[in-house]
């Protein structure tokens, strides 16, 4: 019974030896809270930074952010595409307007009591759009009254002006809204950023205007002063645009 005693012995002994932690510096061990930490940093790595691979198979990765905090590009490129839309048909419709004013035959005097009228109501109904413009449909209701009081007030007013220079301002910032859309199109399909690509589009759209009212006015009679003041007011609207509505289109 001797050496089955020396057995039995030498195995109680090495089941109490207590097991030794494995060396973390050993090729191939990953130690335990290493690896809750690249868990948790797998959960907390945002959609829009994970790779295709890393993206569940029924989501696409345009239509997620590009950056945090903002709007995904292609609702950006969509919300910009229609307010310049919108501004272009505004734009249009108040010409009309204009139109079907300077055919109404008027004294000054009664002129300038219509145009003081509509534009105190403008600016009013302005203050609402400005208070309401994110309930809809009230918005379009009120944007539309102002398109209506705009082209009352352009049209009265410009009786005031020589050479229908009321009619060149409000024709070259037109030309320059759409010119502005059309090359916010081209220019979004060519993956421009959008700080530059409004830059751009406005610029282009405002020499166009410019230089399409250079060619035009002298044709219907105006003389080279009046074009060069319409231009520079027209100008002026634009830096307005650019100054007020342009970090909105950016982001």
């Amino acid at each position: 019974g001797g050496p089955l005693q020396m057995e039995a012995w030498a195995d109680r002994e090495q089941s109490a030896v207590p097991a030794q932690p494995a060396d973390p510096g050993q090729p191939g061990h990953a130690p335990e809270s290493a690896g809750r930490e690249q868990s948790g940093e797998q959960r907390a790595t945002p959609d829009s930074q994970r790779s295709p691979q890393q993206v569940p198979h029924f989501m696409t990765l345009w239509r997620l952010p590009s950056i945090s905090g903002k709007m995904p590009r292609y609702v950006q490129r969509q919300f910009r595409l229609k307010a310049l839309s919108l501004m272009s048909l505004q734009l249009l419709a108040v010409i009309g307007i204009m139109l079907l004013v300077d055919m109404w035959d008027t004294t000054k005097s009664d002129a300038s009591g219509v145009f003081l009228t509509t534009l105190s109501v403008l600016i009013v109904v302005l203050m609402l759009l400005g208070s309401l413009r994110s309930f809809y449909p009230v918005n379009y209701v009120l944007l539309v009254v102002v398109t209506l009081l705009s082209g009352v007030a352009w049209g009265v007013g410009g009786k005031f002006l020589p050479d229908a220079m009321h009619f060149q301002v409000i024709a070259i910032v037109c030309t320059a809204m759409v010119v502005t859309t059309g090359m916010t199109l081209l220019l979004s399909a060519l993956k421009w950023k959008s700080r530059d690509l409004m830059m751009a589009s406005v610029a282009v759209g405002g020499l166009v205007g410019v230089a399409a009212d250079a060619v035009f006015a002298p044709l219907l009679g105006s003389v080279h002063q009046h074009v060069i003041v319409s231009a520079v007011v027209a100008i002026g609207l634009l830096a307005i645009f650019a100054w007020g509505a342009g970090g909105l289109l950016v982001d």
